[in-house]
């Protein structure tokens, strides 16, 4: 039987011929990044106005963060990725 520990450094340890992939140049990062947000923020500002009206903006302005935060991680960044991949990869 091996030790977990064994097990873990087994897992991430890398060849010496692996080489990490390298990230996308900056520009593309931000135009991906802008294409995530910006349409979805305006679409969640005016969707949330009739809820968030009446409160505070620091509350009203969590609110629309918190939304486009988990859209963005969970929907939008990860359906770009791929629809966009082979660009981004590009150099």
């Amino acid at each position: 039987m091996t030790h977990p520990t064994q097990t873990a450094e087994r897992l991430t340890t890398q060849s010496p011929s692996a080489v990490p992939p390298q990230q996308p140049k900056f520009w593309k990062r931000w135009a991906v990044s802008m294409l995530a947000v910006y349409p979805a923020l305006i679409v969640l500002v005016l969707a949330t106005r009739p809820f968030t009206q009446g409160m505070p903006m620091a509350v009203s302005l969590f609110i629309v963060a918190l939304l486009l935060t988990g859209l963005n991680v969970g929907l939008i960044l990860p359906f770009l990725n791929r629809t966009l991949g082979r660009w981004l990869a590009a150099r």
